[in-house]
């Protein structure tokens, strides 16, 4: 009879025997045949988890995983006791557990919140009875189908992204969802979307999608993912005007004036496209965070009505003029690597910036930085720079990076008590005594200098970390009484022996 074969994908011919099962009694008992693509059907017998985790022994190796990781959840052997506890279960998280079969969990209709993420998942039809979840969480497996999902109508949050999706269509009646996350899976097509009017958030950065239409009624939404996808026109975006946070990143867009609409911004990222004109900004007064990293930004018209502003991103443009700046006296983090930067007049009065990085840049007069004494992270590598002096107010400072510069003197920096992190790798420095009095540090980088004495660590008693590598050292016995060192290179030195001042000798490379 066309049973047999369905019984036996759940349990051997041995079982099936066992619990009486002729083609007849079946029959009388009424079950109708299964479509190829359901979970296999369990006989009236194992109509509960209880007989279903009693017969474990016998079923397929991919159900008894399944029950073996509830009852581990639950720290029962019972199948009884298990049962009943799983009909109440209202939360389950069965994340990381390698299970690949969901027929055990059909039974758990009392579920709210189901956690199934990274497994080997690829057919959801037990979820289709689970119609009390209000959170589903399926990311990372091997999901192509989701047709299961479209009873599912209480869900609120739904994740299923890092699968092998590319037909939404039975989303399109799940439309109390507020939160739904579609990253990195086969999408080109989003239509089955627009009914989903209640979406706050939604993440479909990493997808096939150019055509952004079909979001232009979820007028809800508050935070939009879309990085790397062929988008490169976002006027679709217009009608979104309660977006507080847009991600945009690796979109291949050029023109973005369709933005300034969207004046409820408060953090927008626009990293790796072609962007040039950033005039649409003028009107986005609510920003507190900006990314335009990796751009053709040559010029900036004034920001001036931008001050909320507390983060901005311009790695890696043409940027040559600071003079945009003045005004955002409310920045605490500013990131200008790799432009071509000479003046830093303008970042005088950013009085509140607290990490600024000018890494990669042309820039040899630090003077206007002497009034940031707020800093807490400075990066000046790769630059033109000789003198540190304008350096020695900046007494908060923790993490400090001057490598790759013309610097022949660290006595500037002796007043930087609360320095963690120094590196001043690539440079012309001879004489470091002046930093014996940074004894906060924990991490020196003094690579690639012409040093040749090391008295002036030995007060340096946190360090942990110390590269010295391509110097003039010949001994490194004042180093001895560094107890926190974890890691000392010395690769490139003309030493006279090669002995570890410290232990265990695996610290120290030769």
């Amino acid at each position: 009879m066309i049973l047999i074969p369905i019984l036996s994908r759940l349990f051997p011919v041995g079982i099936i025997l066992t619990l009486g099962l002729s083609n007849c009694a079946v029959i009388s008992q009424g079950f109708e045949p299964v479509s190829s693509s359901s979970s296999p059907s369990i006989p009236p017998e194992v109509q509960d988890f209880t007989n279903l985790c009693k017969n474990r022994s016998n079923l397929s190796s991919d159900v008894a995983k399944t029950i073996h990781e509830l009852l581990k959840k639950l720290e029962t052997t019972d199948c009884l006791q298990a049962n009943q506890t799983l009909l109440n279960l209202t939360e389950l998280n069965l994340s990381n557990t390698y299970i690949s079969d969901l027929t055990p969990l059909k039974f758990l209709v009392s579920l709210k919140t189901l956690n199934l993420n990274s497994n080997q998942i690829s057919d959801l039809t037990p979820l289709s009875a689970l119609t009390d979840l209000t959170q589903l969480h399926l990311s990372a497996n091997q999901i192509v189908d989701i047709r299961p999902l479209s009873s599912l109508t209480q869900l609120t949050q739904l994740d299923l992204s890092v699968n092998q999706i590319s037909d939404l269509t039975f989303l399109s009646n799940l439309t109390n969802l507020t939160d739904l996350a579609l990253f990195k899976n086969q999408i080109s097509d989003l239509s089955p979307l627009n009914t989903l009017t209640q979406l706050t958030r939604l993440q479909l950065f990493t997808n096939q999608i150019a055509n952004l239409s079909p979001l232009a009624k979820l007028t809800r939404l508050k935070e939009l993912h879309l990085d790397s996808n062929p988008l490169g026109d976002i006027r679709a975006l217009t009608p979104l005007k309660n977006l507080t946070e847009l991600h945009l990143d690796s979109t291949q867009i050029k023109d973005i004036q369709a933005l300034s609409s969207l004046t409820q911004l408060d953090k927008l990222y626009l990293n790796s496209n072609q962007i040039s004109n950033l005039s649409f900004l003028e009107n986005l007064t609510q920003l507190t965070e900006l990314y335009i990293k990796s751009n053709k930004i040559i010029t900036i018209p004034s920001l001036e009505s931008l001050t909320n502003l507390k983060i901005l991103a311009l790695n890696a443009n043409q940027i040559s003029s600071l003079n945009f700046l003045a005004t955002l006296t409310q920045l605490n983090k500013l990131y200008l690597t790799s432009n071509n930067i000479q003046d830093i007049s303008p970042l005088s009065n950013l009085t509140n910036l607290q990490e600024l990085y000018l890494n990669d840049n042309q820039i040899s007069n630090l003077t206007p930085l002497s009034s940031l004494k707020n800093l807490v992270v400075l990066d000046l590598s790769q630059n033109q720079i000789s003198e540190l002096k304008p350096l020695s107010p900046l007494r908060n400072l923790t993490q400090l990076n001057i490598s790759s510069n013309q610097i022949k003197s660290l006595d500037p920096l002796a007043s930087l008590t609360n320095l963690t992190d120094l590196n001043a790798n690539q440079n012309q420095i001879i004489d470091i005594k002046s930093i014996s009095s940074l004894k906060a540090l924990k991490t020196l980088d003094l690579s690639q200098n012409q040093i040749n004495s090391l008295n002036s660590l030995s007060s340096l008693k946190n360090l942990h970390t110390v590269s010295l590598q391509k110097n003039k050292i010949s001994e490194v016995k004042s180093l001895s009484g560094l107890n926190q060192l974890k890691e000392l290179n010395l690769i490139g030195n003309p030493l006279s022996k090669k002995e570890c001042p410290v232990s265990p000798e695996s610290i120290c490379l030769f």
